[in-house]
């Protein structure tokens, strides 16, 4: 046979990272010492208004995601033991 009857045991787990979804830091950028903004003069006003220019794409550099931890992530599960 499998085992004995009867002897299984089911569980169910959810673990949670990054529960408050904070934006933590995780590197900066050496000229300002911030996570979002590389010391570019052309400021978020000067890009956004003409999304062909350079500025825009600096902008896009600047706000990297790389420079932040992981989001809240939430993972559900279910363990079956025999």
């Amino acid at each position: 046979g499998l085992g004995k009857v009867g002897s299984y045991k089911m569980s169910f787990f959810a673990e949670v990272d990054n529960l408050f979804d904070r934006k933590n830091v995780l590197d900066v950028y050496t000229n300002t010492g911030r996570p979002d903004n590389d010391g570019n003069i052309l400021g978020p006003s000067v890009a956004l208004s003409n999304p062909g220019d350079i500025g825009y794409y600096n902008l896009l550099y600047d706000h990297d995601p790389q420079n932040y931890s992981a989001p809240r992530t939430v993972r559900l599960g279910m363990e079956l033991n025999f």
